[in-house]
């Protein structure tokens, strides 16, 4: 007779007292990570994007996630410039504890053929996810547990532009 063994998988949980850094523009991909790991234990983030919580999604997720218990700041910030990261994450520390983690989903979509694709488009899309990752990288100081860079798939299987 065959015995079953169970496999144990351990459930990821946030530390509910650690501020965590999502990069994600509260797109839809932000807004999906920010429930994610609400239902996993944040209750302190920081979602920096050039607009702020702009769009009707973007209210509506921070009102959702405001009612269930989670602070959360949504400071307007160029990611791609060192120096207005640094002043957010300045501002920010004034009300937030030491950020333990750090998402980026900051993108910039240029919808072009790359024939036809100027070199503005090309600079400003390769800015938002190449300079915002290293100016994270180098200017989170606090020791993170994780650090993730998002991409999309079609940056891998690509697409008709």
């Amino acid at each position: 007779m065959r015995q079953k063994h169970l496999i144990q998988r351990k459930t990821w949980k946030f530390d509910s007292n650690a501020t965590y850094l999502v990069a994600a523009r509260l797109g839809g991909v932000g807004r999906s990570v920010l429930r994610w790991m609400t239902s996993r234990g944040a209750k302190q983030l920081i979602v920096p994007s050039r607009s702020g919580a702009a769009s009707n999604a973007a209210i509506q997720v921070v009102s959702e996630l405001s009612a269930l218990g989670v602070n959360i700041l949504t400071p307007k910030c160029d990611l791609s410039s060192a120096s207005s990261v640094q002043l957010m994450l300045s501002d920010c520390a004034q009300t937030m504890g030491p950020i333990r983690g750090c998402i980026n989903a900051a993108m910039v979509l240029q919808d072009s053929v790359f024939d036809n694709m100027t070199r503005a488009q090309w600079n400003t899309t390769i800015r938002s996810k190449v300079q915002t990752s290293w100016n994270l990288h180098t200017l989170l100081t606090e020791a993170l547990d994780f650090f993730v860079l998002i991409s999309s798939a079609s940056g891998i299987l690509g697409n008709i532009s």
